[in-house]
C-alpha cells in the first residue's frame, strides 16, 4: 500500500521561520581565491547573495523515492517517463554520452542495471526528468490525500541545514575525493551508502526542486536565470566536494535525465 511505503512519521519536520538561504560575496571570492577545481567561478556565484527566505512549515521525505516505489505510480498510471516517450537518456562513459534505452528501469545501460534492480526498495530512482517528479507527486497527492509536491529550492536548503549538510565555506566543501570511474563504480558506491538510518543524506544523487532558476533578490544578472531551468541540489557521489554542500545550485531542463538525477517529496 502507498501509506504503507510512505510513513509520514519519518519525514523530516521543519518548522515555519525566518531562514538564511546562500552565501555572501566575499564567501564566495575566499572560495573562488583557494577552490582547487574545474568549476566556473560563476557557479559558485550563482549562489550569492545570502539572503533572508520565510518558510512554511513542511515536512520533507527522509529518502529519495525509489525504484519499487515509482514503479507503483508507473503500473497504476501507466504513465511513460520522458526517458520512454523520446527513447534515450544520458550516461557517463569516459564523458557524457546520449544512449538509447535508458530509462527509470534501467538508468545505466550496462551491468550496474543489475545491482540497481536488486536494490529496487532501497536506492533511489534514475533516470528521471522533474517532469516525471511532478507527474509521481500529482499521482501520489490524489492516492493519498496527503499534498505532496516537489520541495522548493529553498525548502531544500533549509532541510539540508537541519540533517546536517556542510556550508560551502565549511572545510570539508573543499575536501579531495575519490570520484567513481565508471557507471559501475558509482552504484556499487552508492549501495554502499545505503544504511539502515532512517534518513538517506543529501549527496549521493542530485535532487529535483520544482524552483525554476532564477537570480537571488540583489544578484548580478545571468542569462540563464529565468524559467528555462529548473534547479536540483545536493549533488551525488560524481560531484566535486563543494557541489555536496547545501547552498550549492545546479540546474538542468525540466526535461533533462541522466543516472545521477532523483526527488524526494514533501507536504
Amino acid at each position: 500500500m502507498i501509506s504503507d511505503i510512505f510513513n509520514t512519521e519519518l519525514f523530516v519536520d521543519i518548522q515555519t521561520g525566518t531562514y538564511q538561504a546562500g552565501i555572501s560575496r566575499d564567501v564566495a571570492d575566499h572560495i573562488i581565491k583557494n577552490l582547487d577545481s574545474i568549476l566556473k567561478p560563476e557557479y559558485i556565484y550563482h549562489a550569492t547573495p545570502c539572503h533572508a527566505v520565510e518558510i512554511e512549515e513542511f515536512h520533507m521525505s527522509p529518502r529519495p523515492v525509489t525504484p519499487a516505489q515509482f514503479r507503483q505510480f508507473i503500473d497504476n498510471t501507466g504513465y511513460q517517463t520522458e526517458a520512454e516517450v523520446e527513447g534515450w537518456g544520458w550516461t557517463w562513459d569516459n564523458g557524457w554520452t546520449k544512449k538509447d534505452n535508458l530509462t527509470w528501469k534501467e538508468p545505466f545501460g550496462n551491468t550496474a542495471d543489475r545491482i540497481y534492480t536488486e536494490l529496487a526498495d532501497n536506492v533511489p530512482v534514475l533516470q528521471v526528468s522533474c517532469n516525471d517528479a511532478r507527474a509521481f507527486c500529482d499521482w501520489l497527492k490524489i492516492e493519498t490525500g496527503i499534498r505532496f509536491r516537489l520541495s522548493s529550492e529553498q525548502e531544500w536548503e533549509v532541510f539540508a541545514y537541519s540533517v546536517g549538510v556542510f556550508g560551502m565555506n565549511d572545510p570539508v566543501a573543499r575536501d579531495v575525493i575519490t570520484f567513481p570511474s565508471t557507471t559501475i563504480d558509482f552504484i556499487e558506491m552508492l549501495a554502499v551508502q545505503l544504511t539502515d538510518t532512517a534518513i538517506l543524506y543529501p549527496g549521493l544523487v542530485w535532487e529535483w526542486t520544482d524552483s525554476w532558476f532564477d537570480a537571488y533578490p540583489g544578484a548580478d544578472d545571468h542569462d540563464e536565470y529565468g524559467t528555462t531551468y529548473k534547479v536540483l541540489r545536493g549533488g551525488s557521489l560524481m560531484s566535486a566536494p563543494i557541489q555536496k554542500a547545501r547552498e550549492y545550485r545546479f540546474r538542468r531542463c525540466p526535461t533533462a535525465r541522466s543516472p545521477f538525477y532523483s526527488f524526494r517529496v514533501v507536504y
